[in-house]
């Protein structure tokens, strides 16, 4: 009977232990949890100043320009938010005085152009040179000699009009896609 009383010591023992290791653990995620609490409260605090101080430099810019064209500043707050609505124009400005977001532009249809394949026969070899480009048709049709056959049907950019294209990084091609002109003739016309 005696080793079974030593047993159960060594068993209350280990319990013990272990009870207080969970106990140490929970404390220290309890006190992880208020750290993190914290940091977030002053996270939270920080955008609270960043959005008070937009406000601040906003309503200060419209009433020193108020004050430098001479005329009276709003005297209202409804007054402010209406000329306030008027005048912003990004949603970062919009959004430090809840006003709702400007409706986005849609964008417009991209025009199409047709590029002129020309297939040029060369008078001294008998062979046909082919080339695309985006000059117009009549410019092609007036420039090359009648032995060339000009076919408008390959869609390409207007690389005039691609200012969106450049906004979202777009590769645009290259205006006028003339491969190296073997023939004497055709380089003489496209001016190589």
């Amino acid at each position: 009977m005696a080793g079974n009383c030593g047993w159960r010591d060594t068993t209350v023992a280990t319990r013990r232990q272990i009870l207080e290791q969970q106990k140490q653990k929970a404390l220290q995620k309890a006190e992880q949890a208020a750290k993190r609490a914290k940091e977030i409260e002053k996270l939270i605090a920080k955008s609270d100043r960043t959005r008070e101080n937009r406000r601040k430099y906003i309503v200060g810019g419209y009433l020193l320009r108020a004050l430098e064209e001479g005329k009276a500043p709003c005297q209202t707050f409804e007054e402010l938010i209406h000329i306030l609505n008027i005048s912003l124009v990004t949603d970062r400005d919009r959004e430090v005085f809840d006003l709702p977001k400007l409706a986005k532009k849609p964008k417009r249809a991209r025009r199409k152009k047709k590029a002129a394949t020309i297939t040029v026969e060369a008078s001294d070899t008998g062979t046909a040179k082919t080339i695309t480009t985006t000059l117009p048709t009549s410019l092609i049709e007036a420039t090359v000699s009648p032995p060339a056959v000009i076919h408008t049907d390959v869609p390409v950019h207007d690389v005039a009009n691609d200012q969106e294209d450049r906004e979202e990084n777009i590769p645009l091609p290259h205006p006028h896609v003339l491969p190296e002109a073997s023939d004497q003739s055709v380089a003489q016309h496209f001016n190589l």
